[in-house]
């Protein structure tokens, strides 16, 4: 009986997740996430881009779960087995670059640039890799994330209002 419980809850997730919360205070993220939940700070200039990014990794990591957990946790105990951890931040900075893209005019070149630059500086995951080999590994996740981007436009818009 458990284990049919454990499971409807999982497949109810797997159509209802991630959830979103807002925060005035996320100390220097812009937003978080972890399998199911979405965290965003108040305040951000194209918070939709950015939620794209998060809900597209949050509902990954509960797609994933048990598998996401055991990679995820191999990744930080010894950062040069952070494959998994690089492409779901790869695959997610790229929506953000597609979702800001349509939304701000920008170039995605340009965001994609800026993007790679702060994963190189910032994420544990990319320590010693070069932006530009993480710019060239987005771009080839840009037709998928494009259209990630159109299938989830309009809950995008939603967090931008």
């Amino acid at each position: 009986m458990i284990y049919a419980i454990i499971a409807a809850i999982y497949v109810v997730g797997i159509f209802v997740l991630p959830v979103t919360l807002w925060r005035d205070k996320l100390g220097n993220s812009l937003g978080i996430n972890v399998p199911g939940l979405v965290i965003l700070r108040r305040g951000l200039d194209v918070p939709g881009a950015v939620w794209a990014q998060e809900f597209y990794e949050a509902r990954r990591g509960w797609q994933l779960l048990p598998v996401h957990l055991v990679l995820m946790l191999i990744g930080r105990i010894y950062k040069p087995l952070a494959f998994y951890e690089r492409n779901l931040e790869i695959n997610g900075h790229e929506r953000t670059v597609q979702a800001e893209h349509i939304m701000t005019g920008f170039t995605a070149d340009a965001i994609r640039m800026r993007q790679a630059r702060i994963m190189s500086q910032f994420y544990g995951a990319f320590k010693g890799h070069d932006p530009k080999s993480i710019e060239l590994a987005m771009a080839k996740k840009s037709a998928k994330a494009e259209k990630f981007v159109r299938r989830h436009y309009k809950r995008i818009q939603k967090m931008n209002a």
